[in-house]
Parts: structure tokens; sequence; C-alpha cells
């Protein structure tokens, strides 16, 4: 349609130019009247047939649709939703695709389709040039790239041996490789002379790490006896299997404490539930820089059983020996080291590294406002007020995040501003290539394919050029009405640092009224499902207010209304009447406090009353500080998570609802201290 209209308007201004393209730019910036436009039945019929083929596992069949009605962007669709699914075609062909769209999303899956799909008759120079610009992540990968660079050396094994490329590879491919039994010969049969002994007790090392145990006693006889016994020892660790005290004696001392070794030993004590035994292997011998996903399980759940019994110095050394890499995990731990070491050690300047470092190894919102608040809480242990408040000005200009609120509290504003949007007349234009994208979004939307249709949005605001270029698309999700995707999208461009701070907290048109205040209703319901009303956990839980049939039922039972599972994703207004009385319940039970309610709604009422019981009871609690540590000391990350990300909502969505859209009285401390009195307001 864009391409037609062009034409038109060339012919009729061929000799104004600048007036041509005037007209075009304003064309492409008022995308939307094209898009309704170009959107016709006839398309949408086309590919509705063609997705049904290809849940019927008919892609050429799709295909073949597409292409008879001479309809090259469904045909396109088509051959993506094939590579993605990594459901066959020709390396050269979904070569040619890539090149051609790579802004269209899960490129990554489509690279290794292709990647999989390289077979001897593609030339050894086509291999090693496409592995330059995408570095094999498979075994089949690895191996076609490597019997490539040895073709092209003419299969020499004298030239082979003394090639660097090659000798890496080999090595590289030993060490990653889950191999079967006779994928092993063969590559032993070929490349064994430029392995060693270490190679093979790097890889046995590796695979145990993976728990692939028959793999890697297949590789024992190639060892000595000595790391035949280090490694058959681990193996039975591993294993859970019982092994005699003395079993370390025989082994050399440089293997002793090895720490896959020690993980093993400490993987076994865990099974037997010896704390004790845990413990020490984990405060004396630190991580490794390998394997640090496993180690961090470990280690994290220890940190917060040894906080619970106070043994606060074995619990900081268990944190902060984790050898820190900016991954998420290493992330996280460095701030729970630095926690530790304010509120329990008693040591300022410690945690204020911990804090700074977890800052500086940060990008989203809600991370960096959480390092600059527990750095400026260091800071005025310190007694240095001026950092201190330097930091919680940093913590502050994140004010739609919950540690950005609460620096807000600490700098003595009682009210809350949201960043100012990029407004509404905006200039900007949309690239050709986001044309597109959005094109296939509006197919995909029409079809009620929400999660495709994401996808395409998604990659649309990741390939925008400007904020201008952002806005436009923004508008244009805004005109489906579907606030799913309005929440997921503009969740999106904020972490890609363009603001749509308000867009991103959309309001409930036609919301009965509740017992309960509406922001808090919609701050759940964000959290919860981000306004799907199809929405389904792996556990169960429906609807936009994530309901378990189960409760679903006994909420209905207990307000006289008729049960309906199909309504709870059907019927937004009736998951939304039993989410809300749900919640209400809670807050009586746990006589107003927010924080307790809001945490039953995640975990459920027996791990809130466990806890109470465990670290302690926070409608007890007089003192912010204090409570905010209590939230802290929950066990379960994605309650912590979703108690803080829920009460920043409540905030947010009270300027929207309360505050005409502009600013209203920051009230997190009143939420977080909230009891029975003011239940009902």
């Amino acid at each position: 349609m864009l391409h037609i209209v062009s034409i038109k308007l060339f012919y009729k201004y061929r000799f104004n130019r600048f007036l041509f393209i005037l007209l075009i730019g304003n064309l492409v910036s008022n995308l939307n009247v094209v898009y309704a436009s170009s959107l016709n039945q006839n398309k949408l019929d086309i590919l509705a047939e063609s997705l049904y083929l290809i849940e019927c596992g008919k892609y050429q069949e799709a295909w073949g649709k597409a292409e008879y009605n001479k309809d090259t962007l469904i045909s396109d669709i088509i051959l993506w939703m094939q590579y993605k699914s990594g459901q066959g075609g020709a390396f050269n062909e979904i070569q040619n695709f890539i090149t051609k769209k790579p802004y269209w999303p899960m490129q990554n899956r489509l690279i290794q389709t292709a990647e999989t799909a390289i077979d001897t008759n593609v030339s050894p120079n086509t291999v090693v040039n496409w592995f330059k610009k995408h570095p094999p992540t498979t075994y089949h990968g690895m191996k076609m790239l490597l019997d490539a660079q040895s073709k092209l050396l003419g299969d020499n094994k004298v030239l082979t041996k003394q090639n660097k490329d090659i000798v890496n590879l080999v090595k590289k491919i030993w060490l990653e490789s889950n191999l079967s039994a006779i994928q092993e010969r063969d590559f032993l049969a070929k490349y064994s002379m430029i392995l060693n002994n270490q190679d093979h007790i790097k890889r046995v090392n590796e695979l145990l790490w993976k728990n692939e145990f028959a793999q890697a006693e297949r590789l024992l006889p190639k060892l000595s006896p000595d790391y035949q016994k280090f490694f058959l020892l681990r193996i039975k660790l591993l294993k859970k299997i019982h092994i005699p005290q003395n079993s370390m004696k025989h082994l050399p001392p440089k293997l002793r404490f090895d720490p896959g070794l020690i993980y093993a030993m400490a993987h076994f004590h865990h099974h037997k539930d010896d704390i004790k035994n845990v413990v020490q292997l984990l405060s004396i011998h630190p991580s490794s820089n390998e394997n640090k996903k496993q180690w961090w399980s470990l280690r994290s759940r220890y940190i917060r059983e040894l906080l619970y019994v106070k043994d606060y110095h074995n619990a900081y050394k268990i944190a902060k020996n984790h050898h820190h890499d900016g991954r998420c995990s290493e992330v996280d731990a460095e701030w729970l080291a630095g926690w530790i070491a304010l509120k329990f050690l008693n040591n300022p300047e410690q945690a204020s590294r911990h804090f700074y470092t977890f800052y500086n190894n940060v990008k989203f919102p809600i991370s960096l406002a959480r390092g600059a608040y527990w750095s400026a809480i260091a800071y005025t242990k310190l007694n240095d007020k001026q950092l201190a408040q330097e930091w919680y000005k940093i913590a502050a200009s994140y004010p739609y995040t919950f540690y950005g609120q609460l620096a807000l509290l600490k700098l003595g504003h009682n009210t809350i501003t949201l960043p100012k949007e990029i407004v509404r007349n905006v200039k900007g234009t949309i690239n050709t290539s986001n044309i597109e994208l959005l094109n296939v979004f509006d197919l995909f939307f029409k079809l009620k394919k929400l999660e495709l249709a994401k996808m395409f949005a998604e990659a649309a605001i990741l390939n925008s050029k400007t904020q201008g270029e952002a806005k436009l698309i923004v508008d244009h999700i805004y005109k489906t009405q579907n606030l799913y995707l309005i929440v997921e999208i503009t969740k999106l461009a904020n972490r890609e640092k363009l603001l749509f701070v308000k867009s991103s907290y959309p309001v409930l048109p036609k919301l009965a009224n509740f017992d309960l205040e509406k922001p808090i209703i919609h701050s759940i319901i964000r959290q919860e499902s981000v306004f799907n009303k199809d929405a389904k956990s792996t556990a169960g839980a429906l609807g936009m207010m994530q309901l378990m049939p189960s409760t679903a039922q006994k909420v209905a039972k207990n307000l006289s209304v008729k049960y309906s599972k199909v309504d709870l994703t059907a019927n937004p207004s009736y998951n939304i009447k039993l989410g809300s009385n749900h919640l209400y319940s809670l807050l009586k039970d746990y006589k107003g406090s927010y924080i307790l309610a809001i945490a039953a709604y995640n975990a459920g009422s027996a791990n809130v009353d466990k806890w109470i019981n465990t670290i302690g009871d926070p409608r007890n609690i007089n003192k912010l500080d204090d409570l905010i540590d209590w939230m802290e000391m929950v066990p379960f990350y994605e309650t912590r998570n979703y108690l803080q990300r829920v009460i920043e909502n409540l905030q947010v969505y009270r300027v929207i609802m309360n505050g005409n859209g502009l600013a209203a009285r920051l009230t997190v401390d009143k939420d977080l201290m909230r009891l029975m009195k003011t239940v009902d307001n």
C-alpha cells in the first residue's frame, strides 16, 4: 500500500523534490492510517488457513498457499514459523532469509536452525564464512566447521594438527559436547592426535558438572589411577551414594580440595539434611570460577538458613565468596553480602563496596534504584551525609520503582511525580523494516495470536532508531486497546530507556466497585498477569488475577456466586470479582496488613504463617527500615520480588487514578505499616 501511494505521489510531485519528501514523511509518520487500509480480509484469510496447516505440521502446503496467492509477506511469515520451530529447510534458504530479515524476532533460533541444516553439500568456504559471523553452538555445527576447515587443508593430518584454529576447535568440542558412544568413537578416531591427557580430565570434569555420568565413566580408563579414584568418588557423592570416611586420604593432596569434589560433598550432605557439614564446606571453600549456577543455587539457600539461626559471620562468608563476574546470580550475591555486612555485622564500609559493585553491574531501573538506595543507607551509617544524599537522589530518579519511592521519602518528599512521557506530538518516522514488523503484528493480532503479535511489536521497539519512532510504534499498539500488549511493549521500551511510564500502567475502563481500593486491584493484576485475561500459569492459575480453580471455587461459594472455570479466563469481570474478594479476605485474616496479604496472595497463607514464626511478625514492627529488612528476609525470591513490584505499582496507580495523572501523595511507608483500622478505606 505504501509503495503504491509513493509511486503516485512521485509522479504528481516529481518536479518538486522537497514537497515529495515532505509528503512521504507525513505518510510514514501517520502509519496507522496506512495500516487500516492495508489490512484486508483476503490477507487474513490466507494467513488463517496457512496457520491451520502449520498446526497440522504441513509447512510446505502452508507456504504453497501463500505463494499461490502471490502474498510475499505471508510467505515470509510461513518460512519464519518453519525456521523458528526447527522444522527443516535447506541451509542456503534459511541463510538467505536471515540475511533478508535480520530485524525479525527470534534470530538466535533461526541461526540455530540454519546451523543444524548445514550438510556436506554446503561448500567448506561457505561453512567457514557462516561461522565467522555466527559461532557454532551445537556439536553438529562445531563438527561441520571442523570438517570444513580440515577440507580446506586437504585433510592433511600434519597440517591439521599444526593449525591453531582447528586445534582450539577440537579441544572446545571435546570439552563442551554431549556425545553418544558412536560419536565419541568416531571423533577420537579422527582427532585423538590433537587431544592429550589434560583434555580428557577437563572433559570428565565438565561432564560431572552436568551430571552426565555415563559419558564420564566411559572415559575413565583413559585416565591415571589417581584421577580414576578421584572422579569415581565424585560420581558416588553426586549419586548420593555413601562413601567410607577415609576415602579422601587415598587421593593425592592436590585433588582433596578440588572445587568439583567440594561441591559434590556439599551436595551429598545437602540431600542428607546435614546442614552443619554443608555450611562448613561452603564457608571454608570459596566457589570456583566454573559452574557458578550450581554453586549459587546451593549457597543462596544456606545463606538464608544461617541468617535465620543468626550465624551472620558464616552467612557473610558464603555470600561474598562467589567470584563475581557480573552475571545475574553473582550480582545478587554481591547485594546480599552488602546487606549482611550492613545490617548484621555493623560494617557499613564493607557494605558500601558491595553495593557499589552491585550498582555498577546492573542496568535496569529496579536494580539501579536498589543499588543506589542501599549505598545511601551505608553512607548514612558512615556519617557521610553528602554521599548519602547523592545516592538517594540517584535512586529517587526512578520514582516508579520500590526503592526509588523509598528514596523519595528519605529525601523528605511526600509526593510522587512520574517522569514525563515522550510528548504525543513528537516528531518521528517509522523505518521500512518496522513498517513490515508492524504489518505482521497487525495480522497476528487480528487472528488473536497475541504471543506471536507481541514478538513482532517487541522487535519493532528494539529496532527503533529514535524515541520519536518508538513513540509512533507504542501509539500503534495502543490502538489495539489490548492492555496485555500495551503493558508488555511499554515495559520493554522502559527497559530500553524509552520513557512510557504512565502508558505502562493502564486503567480498566469499567471496573466494578469492591471493598478494596482500585489501585491495589490494578497493582495485583499488572504483576500477576500483565492484564492478560487468558493467562495460565504452569501451576494452573487462571485469568487476570491468576486464581487457582480451587481457590476460585471456594471464594465463589462464600459469595453465593455460581462457579465457572471457563469464566475465569472468558470473563475478566468474574475473575476480578473473585480475585478481589480473595485479596480482601486475606487482608482481614492479617488484620489489614498489606504486605502479609500480598505475600499470601503470591505464596499462600501457609507459607506466610510459617514465615511469621521464622522471621517474625511485621505487624509488630514500628520502624520502616526494620520492615524493609523483614521483606528482604522472606525466603522465596519470587515473593520478595512480588511484594516490591505490587507496592511500587500501587504508588504509580495512585498517581494515575487519584492524582489526575500528575502527582499524588507518596504513601509507601503507610502502605507497608498498614493495619486493620484502614482496611475499609
